[in-house]
């Protein structure tokens, strides 16, 4: 499991992600700002994905569990498995696009 002071920093990683308003700042620094917040986004999502999968399997096969509660973790866990990795591709890939500069010209949106 993860300890403390990771649950802190990947809760302030999701705070920066999602927000910060950028409005304030002159357009270069926003934009630099923006490409480093979309890296940390990908980031995030690839190790948030690896941790997730990795204790979901370990808890679908736990050796010291009672039979009918491994049932019932099995299935408790593939349905988070399957409802939280499209999440996870999803922050990735909005952290691509930030990334990419997709996000630069917010003045139109």
């Amino acid at each position: 499991m993860l300890s403390l002071y990771n649950h802190i920093v990947v809760q302030l990683l999701v705070v920066v992600c999602i927000g910060l308003s950028f409005k304030s700042l002159p357009a270069s620094i926003a934009n630099v700002m923006r490409k480093i917040v979309g890296f940390g986004c990908i980031l995030l999502a690839m190790v948030a994905t690896f941790y997730f999968i990795k204790i979901g399997f370990h808890e679908m096969s736990a050796a010291n569990v009672v039979p009918a509660k491994l049932t019932t973790n099995r299935i408790q866990w593939t349905i988070l498995i399957v409802i939280f990795i499209p999440i996870m591709y999803s922050l990735g890939i909005y952290g691509y696009r930030a990334f990419r500069g997709v996000f630069d010209n917010m003045e139109k949106y």
